[in-house]
């Protein structure tokens, strides 16, 4: 099991330099990121919001496996390459 907790106190502490809020229990955004801290993704599963998104799990994010210490950069990398694209 991931600490959700330490994950997105490390991804808001990053993201704010950049201009970039993070806002909590709210859809009311430009990209969702659900955490999971199993790997069932039970975050994301019932949800029935059609955001853009990443889910993170205890076992990798969107899917794919990264190790535990790297999911806070991969969360990181994903986003900004949203705001890239957007």
């Amino acid at each position: 099991m991931i600490n959700r907790l330490v994950i997105s106190q490390e991804v808001e502490s990053l993201l704010s330099p950049l201009g970039i809020k993070v806002i909590y229990n709210s859809f009311e955004s430009d990209l969702i990121i659900y955490l999971s801290g199993c790997s069932s993704n039970c975050a994301q599963k019932y949800s029935s919001v059609n955001s853009p998104c990443i889910i993170v799990t205890s076992a990798g994010v969107n899917a794919i496996a990264v190790e535990e210490d790297k999911i806070v950069t991969e969360i990181i990398t994903r986003i900004k390459r949203f705001y890239e694209v957007v």
